[in-house]
């Protein structure tokens, strides 16, 4: 099921629904999603409680994929997600899933970039993609004359697997929050929050390196006070010299030049006469716009404006405690505008991450996973150990602030590191993005986020 609040709902200004897959027979159901080149009906079903179509794949060595194909008449210039719900009990058996609208007699928009398969997972699912994901194949009429469907299910094994998928929709949705997990309700690691970091991702001062366990306790979710959800973060500033192990920084997010914006957070102290506590913004070239408040022992929302200069990809907000005391963060918001307005999460928070929202496993990356021999599974066991694959791993690695040149990553392999670590930036393509990670995989290197 996927999060459903008040706030979730005011951002989906419009809905078309392609298929709510309520069908009462397989012939309906073939009807409607017609099987071609040899794919077997769809089966209307009801798995996990969820009405759905499940979409047989019988994989052979003379079948590449399995497809099926619906009519539909939609002007897609009103809208700009592609929303639905899938599942699949068997991820080794399935290359790629590609997504083709067609657009006249003479082309077709089609994602089938990774976008859905790097999400698939036995349990439900749900995906959201950007219109702007497709790209043009042949000469499509344009978005306004949209008539025709395709979902194209391709290989990896020669054997028998289905994915199951429910509730097609387009929507038109207004991204309001522009922070992720704005209200640290989702955590890859135990009580600390996806898409936070103190100051610059990492702890500098000798005495907290050496006591991981006690800064842990100084920075985590609370699961026991919050202004709105189920958790809060909660920062125990405890010296001076703490300040920048302390800093609460987001991860990036894009502004535009000379448009205002404002950053906004909910904040409450332990402190009967107050918390010095500074909201910060910075951008590409780290020009800090900051405001000080002091922080009550109840909850109040805090606000500042900045109007950047420049275009950036990388803006951040930092909320950073420069006195003692205990502070609770909720509910932070960057937005365009002059001033705050209604806290919403962030849509991809609500809708993208589906059940991993509410279950607490990982936060989907941003970008694709390429196959290969050389991919694996992550995790962090009892013991906070790294794993890969169930095996404890160490990443031995030197962090590019730009793209690695190829011959960068072979003297990379060649030194003797494991891991080659580099920031991507959305400005990147998913060619450069592939052809970087090509290059480690094929040098046995994993890759990291720098």
């Amino acid at each position: 099921m996927i999060a459903s609040t008040s706030s979730a709902q005011e951002q989906v200004i419009k809905n078309f629904t392609v298929d709510t897959m309520l069908y009462t027979s397989s012939e309906k159901a073939a009807a409607a999603w017609r099987p071609m080149q040899g794919a077997l009906a769809p089966i209307p079903a009801t798995v996990d409680g969820v009405r759905c179509l499940t979409l047989p794949c019988h994989f052979r060595p003379s079948t590449q994929r399995a497809l099926w194909e619906k009519d539909i008449d939609v002007d897609l210039t009103q809208y700009n997600y592609l929303y639905f719900r899938f599942k699949a009990p068997d991820l080794s058996a399935i290359g790629n899933v590609a997504i083709y609208l067609q657009s006249g007699d003479k082309g077709w928009y089609l994602c089938d970039d990774h976008t859905v398969v790097r999400l698939l997972t036995d349990q439900w699912m749900t995906a959201l993609i950007p219109i702007k994901a497709f790209r043009e194949v042949g000469e499509p009429a344009g978005w306004e004359q949209i008539t025709k469907m395709r979902i194209s299910i391709w290989q990896r094994k020669d054997i028998a697997t289905s994915v199951s998928i429910s509730d097609i929709r387009f929507q038109k949705i207004d991204l309001v929050n522009l922070v992720h997990n704005s209200g640290f309700e989702y955590a890859s690691i135990d009580r600390h929050p996806d898409y936070w970091g103190p100051g610059h991702w990492g702890l500098r001062e000798g005495r907290w390196t050496a006591k991981m366990d006690q800064w842990r306790e100084t920075w985590r979710i609370d699961d026991t006070v919050a202004h709105q959800g189920k958790n809060s973060l909660r920062v125990v500033q405890t010296a001076e010299a703490d300040i920048l192990e302390h800093r609460v920084v987001s991860t990036f997010f894009p502004t535009t030049k000379n448009k205002p914006y404002t950053f906004s957070a909910w904040l409450k102290s332990d402190q009967p006469n107050g918390q010095e506590v500074e909201l910060k913004i910075y951008t590409l070239k780290n020009t800090w716009v900051k405001k000080t408040f002091t922080v009550t022992h109840t909850w109040k929302r805090y606000e500042v404006g900045f109007t950047p200069k420049k275009t950036s990809p990388r803006t951040r907000s930092a909320i950073c405690p420069t006195t003692q005391g205990t502070l609770w963060i909720d509910s932070v918001q960057a937005e365009a505008g002059t001033t705050a307005t209604t806290y919403q999460p962030a849509f991809k928070d609500i809708t993208i991450i589906g059940h991993a929202v509410q279950n607490n496993e990982p936060a989907i990356a941003d970008y694709p996973i390429i196959a290969g021999s050389n991919t694996g599974t992550s995790s962090i066991d009892t013991n906070r150990r790294f794993l890969v694959d169930g095996k404890p791993f160490i990443p031995t690695t030197v962090g590019w602030d730009k793209e690695p040149t190829p011959n960068a990553i072979r003297d990379l392999a060649l030194s003797g590191f494991n891991t080659l670590c580099f920031t991507a930036y959305p400005s990147q393509t998913v060619a450069s993005l592939r052809t970087i990670m090509d290059n480690a995989n094929t040098l046995g290197l994993k890759i990291t986020q720098h």
